[in-house]
């Protein structure tokens, strides 16, 4: 579920509401996804139809929403990075 866009509107999480998810970074490690290999940070949590997703914003203020814990994802996890 890669549904890329423009930062434009405030993230939740980022000012002053911090989410548990706040300082983890992921990175997709498959070629084909949206950013492969670059780190990005885990700012909140959404349901998109029915689905738990990660709001992820990269350095850049692209974001994008990823399927939680999707085993077949091929995601890296890091703490403080960046």
């Amino acid at each position: 579920m890669s549904e890329a866009r423009d930062h434009e509107a405030e993230i939740p999480g980022v000012d002053g509401t911090q989410s548990q998810n706040e300082r983890s970074f992921v990175r997709a490690t498959h070629p084909y996804a949206y950013k492969s290999g670059e780190w990005g940070q885990i700012v909140g949590d959404v349901t998109r139809q029915g689905r738990l997703c990660w709001l992820i914003v990269w350095p850049d203020g692209r974001t994008d929403e990823w399927v939680a814990d999707d085993p077949n994802a091929g995601y890296e996890f890091a703490e403080g990075v960046g």
